[in-house]
């Protein structure tokens, strides 16, 4: 990984936030999902990551040049209020561009089958307006292999529905996660560069 920090600090600084918690695999997954995205936009573009001193969420990650940064539990502030406080959307992971673009990320420790095709829709959809992104990717733990389900709405905003399993062994479902990171990375540079 080309980052300032190994692996395995960067691991260690996003689980202190879930310190009290790591027994909820939601939670591990969410940060293995951010760990594996980081690591491969590290290893396929060769981007070099450095930890941001401020961060409106967790951690933040960001490229030496600052053109992308990529935060985990970021938080947006949403256009409903209780009382005199706003609330907040909290996705797992925001991917932000400096032209003011974004990717947000929600990590689903759960099978997309049982779940149903557009389960979370609403939650994406609040999470794409407060932080104003082109995409929103739902990420499950277990799927039909290959899945990549994708809507539009008219303004060309994306949800995407996809996989990402881990596994220690060489299955098909393994190749079917390589896979879908290998879209996810690209999509994120392919915006990166559109933007």
């Amino acid at each position: 990984m080309y980052t300032v920090l190994s692996d395995t600090e960067i691991a260690k600084h996003v689980l202190k936030y879930h310190f009290l918690t790591v027994e909820n695999k939601n939670d591990l997954y969410e940060c293995w999902i951010f760990c594996k995205i980081l690591d491969a936009l590290s290893d396929i573009y060769k981007l070099k990551f450095k930890e941001g001193s401020r961060s409106d969420g967790v951690a933040t990650f960001q490229t030496s040049d600052g053109l992308l940064k990529i935060t985990y539990q970021k938080r947006y502030e949403t256009e409903w209020m209780d009382k005199d406080k706003w609330l907040q959307d909290k996705p797992d992971i925001a991917i932000e561009y400096k032209n003011g673009n974004s990717i947000i990320i929600d990590a689903k420790n759960s099978d997309y089958v049982k779940a149903g095709p557009y389960y979370c829709r609403e939650q994406m959809d609040s999470y794409v307006d407060s932080a104003n992104a082109g995409y929103g990717i739902l990420v499950f733990s277990l799927a039909n292999t290959g899945l990549w389900k994708e809507i539009t709405r008219y303004d060309k905003q994306k949800i995407v529905w996809t996989h990402l399993t881990p596994s220690n062994s060489a299955s098909i479902e393994d190749s079917a996660s390589s896979a879908n990171l290998r879209k996810i990375i690209d999509l994120i540079q392919t915006f990166n560069l559109d933007s």
